[in-house]
């Protein structure tokens, strides 16, 4: 059975800056083809991911992605 496995389980630390974050599988950062943080999904809480994005996203697209995130078991 293959497990979740983001850019910290590759040893490649994940920049959240001063954001609350929790160490999970389920954080991860999308960046467009400048590396400028596209969308940010991170956990805050046991039960609770926060989702951050840019204006040019629409809110309910940053949601789903967030949604799947939440409920992907790792």
């Amino acid at each position: 059975e293959k497990k979740l496995q983001n850019a910290e389980s590759f040893g490649v630390p994940l920049d959240f800056g001063q954001r609350t974050v929790l160490q999970s599988t389920k954080n991860f950062i999308l960046i467009d083809s400048y590396k400028q943080e596209f969308v940010a999904i991170r956990k805050i809480e046991k039960n609770r991911l926060c989702v951050d994005f840019q204006p040019t996203i629409p809110a309910f697209c940053a949601f789903a992605i967030g949604l799947v995130a939440f409920l992907y078991k790792a």
